[in-house]
């Protein structure tokens, strides 16, 4: 596999495409959010007529109203994975989704079933009460974690509170039991860009997006309002601005905020485990150079 990441907007879909084009290969999206049907604008997904010139995979997957986690990724990802491994030299890989590339890479630490049940009360205790006591509740119940994820990101939380409560262990307890595949070869390339650069794109792009009609998308999504997809940075602001609790102009000043605060959270989470080369977005030439020398090399 050549694993193409980076934080959002820095360029990675286009670097993607060129990379595909020249060496004549699919793309497996990495984006947690792509995967859902119905959220386009607000997503980024790629455009019927790019996928109609280069073949997509798990875009467009499931749909709108359901929930997807990485393990589902990562058994659907290796399904694609072994039926286009037949044709091609190798998989393209690209998406925001660090979760999902490292599962690719390392495997799936292996945690226990969780009750949906439990699941579903815990999301609706988030609803209802928000999100600060229950991280809280996890600070409290298993330190170790609370030490190392991110306590503003719901999934991870209540995810974890899931975990410990349907199995009385720890969820940092699991951690490190691995299944899934250890000695898969890939190339990993992080696309970096200078910080200011990095936020003018984020800001120039929802601005497109609210041009593009991401708005509007948002009001024809509205009973998928509380479901996953939409729990999204784009949507979650406009659903503010919809209900009447901001004003348009907060609701988009708070995406480009929001949208800045995600891309620094993807560099800290890529930094931490990526050993291979960085580059900018725009160095297409070296890109093909270091997926050139990896393929003479294997």
């Amino acid at each position: 596999m050549v694993i193409l990441s980076g934080p959002t907007a820095s360029g990675k879909s286009a670097l993607a495409l060129e990379l595909a084009s020249y060496f004549t290969v699919p793309i497996l999206s990495a984006d947690s959010r792509q995967v859902f049907r119905k959220v386009d604008i607000g997503t980024a997904k790629p455009d019927a007529a790019i996928r109609d010139r280069i073949q997509h995979f798990l875009i467009d997957h499931v749909d709108v109203g359901q929930t997807y986690n990485v393990g589902q990724y990562l058994h659907d990802a290796e399904t694609v994975l072994q039926e286009i491994s037949v044709n091609t030299e190798f998989t393209l890989v690209c998406g925001g989704t660090g979760l999902y590339t490292r599962a690719l890479m390392e495997g799936l630490d292996d945690f226990p079933e969780v009750d949906p049940t439990l699941s579903e009360s815990l999301r609706q205790i988030y609803l209802k009460e928000g999100l600060p006591e229950l991280a809280r509740e996890l600070q409290a119940l298993d330190p170790e974690y609370a030490e190392v994820v991110d306590l503003q990101n719901p999934h991870r939380v209540l995810r974890a509170l899931a975990v410990l409560k349907s199995s009385g262990q720890k969820f940092s307890d699991f951690l490190g039991r691995k299944k899934g595949p250890d000695d898969r070869n890939f190339l990993h390339l992080l696309l970096e860009l200078p910080r200011q650069e990095l936020y003018d794109r984020i800001n120039k792009r929802a601005d497109q997006m609210m041009e593009a009609g991401l708005l509007e998308e948002t009001e024809r999504l509205r009973e998928y309002w509380e479901c996953q997809a939409l729990d999204t940075v784009g949507y979650k602001e406009l659903i503010h601005y919809l209900k009447g609790n901001w004003s348009l102009s907060e609701a988009i000043e708070k995406i480009k905020q929001h949208t800045r605060n995600y891309a620094k959270r993807q560099l800290t989470w890529y930094r931490k485990f990526h050993q291979g080369p960085i580059l900018h977005p725009e160095n297409k030439e070296e890109a093909i150079r270091l997926v050139s020398d990896f393929l003479r090399s294997n």
